[in-house]
């Protein structure tokens, strides 16, 4: 039973959120691309700069063990190096694209506070201050969010960013980067009018 609601909740999201799936197939391909286009020992942890100029670089890596053979068995040793861990660098790259735009519209709202001299605090996607300031908040991270999506494109800034940084790896392989699905026609105005946009 738990296979076949699992199944059919995945269907739904295919059907009403058909267009996040295509920017997640897309993110899949393109890392898998660079990937798949660098040299397997020189292989790095994926990065990204958000629009806040905060370098995001996935943690994920292996340590490499050095196998020693002896009279008395063979032993595995730790080594010093450490090479990035491409399952996890593969699988993890949608969410943590995610996060990080989070955190940058977080940082956004804080400072946005901040100037006005207003407290807040935040963890992840939770936001709170005074009561008598909630209603400015909630007007802050709504203003917070439609400028920075309709001057960023993350799609299209990761594309360029990553044609940059893996340029040599890319064209050694022939490799070119295709372009991230289109932008939805969604006025992003409305977001300012929403006062159940975020809860």
């Amino acid at each position: 039973m738990a296979d076949y609601l699992r199944e059919k909740v995945l269907e739904s999201l295919g059907i009403s959120f058909r267009e996040t799936q295509n920017c997640r197939r897309w993110i899949t391909e393109v890392t898998n691309m660079i990937w798949e286009a660098q040299p397997a020992e020189l292989r790095t942890a994926l990065c990204w700069t958000t629009p806040l100029g905060l370098v995001v670089r996935q943690p994920y890596k292996v340590r490499k063990e050095i196998t020693l053979f002896t009279p008395h068995g063979c032993s595995r040793i730790p080594g010093d190096a450490f090479s990035a861990a491409s399952r996890k660098q593969l699988t993890a790259i949608a969410p943590n694209l995610i996060h990080s735009l989070d955190a940058t519209h977080l940082a956004m709202t804080a400072i946005e506070m901040q100037n006005l001299g207003l407290s807040m605090m935040a963890v992840h996607d939770s936001y709170w201050t005074y009561a008598c300031d909630l209603p400015v908040l909630s007007k802050v991270l709504r203003q917070q969010f439609v400028t920075l999506y309709s001057k960023y494109d993350p799609l299209w800034e990761l594309k360029e960013q990553w044609e940059e940084a893996y340029f040599m790896d890319l064209r050694r392989h022939g490799t070119l980067l295709p372009d991230p699905p289109k932008r939805g026609d969604l006025d992003l105005s409305v977001v300012l009018d929403s006062p159940y946009f975020f809860s």
